[in-house]
């Protein structure tokens, strides 16, 4: 049976593929789900984040943030860390660093490239920061998100 985009079914069917196939990777991943408490962030930090989120390949500043925010710079850090745990520079940089791990994983760019298009200013900087974060280098995270697929 195919389903046509207006069919009134579509929407419901979507969903319950996508119901099923979250079991199965909770399943297959021994994987649980955990509730929080939903966090009201301040009107500032959300724009923060939203601005930074939309944005992450350019370049970005304190400045430019508290200006976004319409806060001063030094509240915006101390609101960030207070409402998010960790700084908006912080913050930016796992931005680039999520979108730089699925970039290395998912096609053949340079690291180079990778380091440009994620928004880091160099690409020395770029790999000091993905090392940080994932105590591996670029080429290293890439080889073995390929050994990871090979394998399956």
């Amino acid at each position: 049976m195919k389903l046509k985009k207006k069919d009134v079914r579509y929407e419901h069917v979507c969903q319950n593929i996508i119901e099923i196939l979250i079991v199965k990777l909770l399943r297959s991943k021994k994987l649980s789900i955990e509730k929080s408490e939903a966090k009201q962030l301040s009107h500032a930090i959300a724009l923060a984040k939203y601005y930074m989120t939309q944005n992450f390949h350019d370049p970005i500043t304190l400045d430019i943030l508290a200006r976004i925010s319409n806060i001063n710079k030094y509240y915006l850090v101390h609101l960030f860390k207070e409402e998010l745990g960790m700084t908006p520079i912080a913050y930016l940089n796992n931005l680039r660093i999520n979108e730089a791990k699925h970039l290395l994983a998912t096609t053949t760019m340079t690291v180079g490239e990778i380091s440009h298009i994620t928004g880091f200013s160099s690409q020395s900087f770029f790999t000091q920061a993905f090392k940080r974060e994932t105590s591996m280098t670029p080429s290293s995270y890439r080889q073995q998100q390929f050994e990871l697929t090979e394998s399956h």
